[in-house]
């Protein structure tokens, strides 16, 4: 709500002065950059793997400085497809992260049941299987009395 407010206002601002097309251009790409902060961290909430988001996110940080330093619109611009593109990309991140959990969930159970079962294959079979065994083994023996 606040976002979309100051957007509409940033807006207005550019449409009453056309000079003032930069310092709009930067902030969106202020408000665009918080918004992909709290993308990612949502992303990394639900267990995502965020490293190359993070790193995009960097690389738009650093040319939204020098944009900023060197009053270059282009360097903005590419900051601002860079963010978009981390704001657009955060959810899916994310949704791979949930799909993970539950893939080591599912995982997890499985081991446990596997270890159970030959628990109890071992528990029921170990008395025949080591008799045998043993009589097998020691069939040649002979007792003296």
């Amino acid at each position: 709500m606040v976002s979309a407010l100051l957007l509409i206002s940033v807006s207005l601002v550019v449409a009453s002065n056309p000079a003032s097309s930069e310092l709009a251009l930067k902030a969106r790409v202020r408000l665009e950059l918080a918004e992909a902060f709290v993308a990612v961290a949502e992303a990394e909430r639900l267990g995502g793997d965020v490293s190359g988001l993070v790193d995009e996110l960097n690389q738009a940080l650093i040319l939204l400085e020098e944009g900023e330093m060197r009053n270059d619109e282009v360097m903005l611009q590419e900051a601002l497809s860079k963010v978009e593109d981390v704001v657009a990309r955060a959810p899916v991140v994310g949704q791979g992260g949930v799909a993970a959990m539950q893939a080591r969930t599912v995982q997890s159970l499985l081991v446990v049941g596997v270890v159970v079962a030959l628990g109890v294959i071992v528990w029921h079979y170990e008395p025949k299987i080591f008799w045998r065994l043993w009589v097998r083994n020691k069939r040649r023996w002979k007792v003296k009395a």
